[in-house]
């Protein structure tokens, strides 16, 4: 894949909260890697402008997305979002606070309900337990862990000469 659509596809998955394939994301960790390699500063080149009132949308269209995905693919959402008479596909802002936080023991003891239908789940990470309580198990799907370390990576290799710079972001691995 070239690098311009890998940039698209990665860009898309940033903006629009469209998951991508790990082909594209592999593309742009080497051509980012190349850069460093090389000795310059690695950076995307392919940005899409940024309108504030795009963006407040965009991140209520990837809230959407995740949320959708979510209430179609694990039992634990299908639940809350029936139990509270949302369609996540038409959420809007003021919907958000009427989503319930998950509580621990959800986690805990239902883990199976948090795990998409189609998921594939492969390796279980733990949290730490230091909150008081035992620790909670995580379940990652081949994909979504390599997902993750690839994005992890991209925003790694950006910021290297930011090495302070905190940027939050949220990235589709479905």
């Amino acid at each position: 894949m070239d690098i311009a659509a890998a940039e698209r596809v990665y860009w898309d998955m940033v903006v629009e909260g469209v998951p991508a394939p790990l082909e594209a994301l592999r593309a742009v960790v080497t051509h980012l890697k190349a850069q460093y390699a090389a000795g310059t500063q690695p950076v995307l080149t392919n940005r899409p402008p940024a309108v504030e009132g795009d963006r407040l949308e965009g991140r209520l269209r990837r809230f959407r997305r995740a949320a959708a995905h979510a209430a179609r693919a694990t039992a634990y959402y299908a639940e809350v979002f029936e139990g509270i008479g949302l369609d996540p596909e038409r959420l809007a802002w003021e919907d958000i606070p009427r989503i319930p936080l998950t509580p621990k023991a959800h986690l805990r003891d239902r883990p199976a309900d948090f795990v998409a239908a189609d998921a594939e789940p492969m390796f279980c990470s733990y949290t730490g337990g230091t909150s008081g309580g035992q620790p909670i198990g995580l379940w990652w799907s081949d994909r979504e862990f390599e997902a993750t370390a690839l994005m992890t990576n991209i925003l790694s290799l950006i910021h290297i000469s930011e090495p302070t710079r905190r940027t939050p972001i949220s990235y589709a691995v479905f």
